[in-house]
């Protein structure tokens, strides 16, 4: 009777895009028990296809069939073709053995697992993104009663989007330094974080670009970046579009591109310790935390300090600890950063 010398295959895993031949890891090497010759096979799959093949262990001849002369001899599992983990991730591998007359056959079966490779960029849901926000004192200011508008800061301008083949999370950049505006990197949201230089009688718009990228190491930028515009507007909806005009402006740099530093858990064990200190531009700029923070506080010199011991099973799903810092410099003004810390 033609055995063979193990149960099963059990599941074993190989790296998308690997080249043709390559042996799948934890799959045994088979070894026949019976009658010689024996011929093994290596079945289709549902599809008629046969993603893998056999390879014998002493020539290494590789094909979907081959015949083995002795008990020396055995075959292991390798790859047939180049395989896409988003296309199919887990594949059925079946093979099939008969003795020199065909028998006594038996049949074999295992698992593979395809290992994600970051082989796909972000792609942007849209390549255009127009936003349109009106000042939250829009009736007073069209009756006149005001003669600025007035914008809620930090208030949610919109959301740019990026999905990732590969299913990585997606994080967020301003490729635009903008005093207006920022994005924030775990969500797409961009948020008003300046004031516009708007009145009763014009309009304006901002244009930027953001760029997305994968959570993944190594990382993969978007090909192709969003353009986002952002329309400040203190005309009423219904207002006839000539009686307004649109003018683009161009911001000067007014909030810095957020900052990322890693850490470990054990990094935040003591209260009261420095993490680190913030990078400064000048002497003359001192810091503040601008919301209140469970984890970090920052002293007016830059320094990063532990609040409360850091809990890597109470962060969120993105284990990070966001916080914004306001800069104020004597010598131009106040400026806005945001930071996130991985743990």
């Amino acid at each position: 009777m033609l055995t063979f010398s193990h149960d099963r295959l059990g599941e074993g895993e190989v790296p998308e895009n690997s080249p043709i031949g390559t042996r799948i890891d934890g799959f045994p090497i088979l070894r026949a028990r019976g009658s010689f010759p024996v011929h093994y096979k290596i079945l289709p799959d549902n599809n008629g296809e046969r993603p893998f093949a056999l390879r014998e262990t002493e020539s290494n001849d590789t094909g979907f069939n081959l015949t083995l002369k002795n008990q020396m001899q055995g075959v292991r599992v390798v790859t047939a073709k180049p395989l896409d983990r988003e296309i199919h991730g887990i594949y059925t591998v079946v093979i099939h053995a008969s003795d020199g007359n065909f028998l006594s056959t038996s049949k074999i079966s295992g698992i593979v697992h395809v290992l994600d490779q970051n082989d796909n960029s972000p792609i942007f849901e849209r390549e255009l993104y127009i936003f349109e926000i009106r000042p939250t004192n829009l009736d007073t200011l069209r009756k006149g009663n005001v003669a600025q508008p007035g914008w809620k800061r930090f208030s949610t301008v919109g959301k740019v989007t990026a999905k990732d083949a590969d299913g990585d999370k997606v994080a967020y950049k301003l490729v635009t330094p903008s005093s207006l505006l920022i994005v924030v990197p775990q969500t797409g949201e961009l948020l008003l974080t300046g004031e516009p230089e708007v009145n009763s009688e014009q309009d304006s718009e901002c244009e930027l670009i953001v760029e997305a990228h994968d959570l993944h190491t190594p990382s993969r930028n978007t090909e192709k970046p969003a353009k986002v515009i952002v329309r400040f507007l203190t005309s009423e909806p219904d207002d006839p579009p000539e009686v307004h005009r649109i003018e683009k402006r161009r911001v000067t740099r007014a909030v810095r591109p957020t900052k990322k530093v890693d850490f470990t858990e054990a990094d935040g064990n003591i209260e009261g310790k420095i993490a680190f200190y913030l990078e400064k531009e000048n002497e003359k700029e001192t810091y503040k935390i601008r919301d209140e923070n469970k984890w970090v506080t920052v002293g007016a010199n830059g320094s990063v300090m532990v609040k409360q011991k850091w809990d890597y099973e109470e962060l969120g799903p993105e284990k990070t600890i966001d916080f914004w810092v306001t800069i104020t410099n004597t010598g131009t003004g106040t400026i806005t950063k945001n930071f996130s810390n991985f743990i």
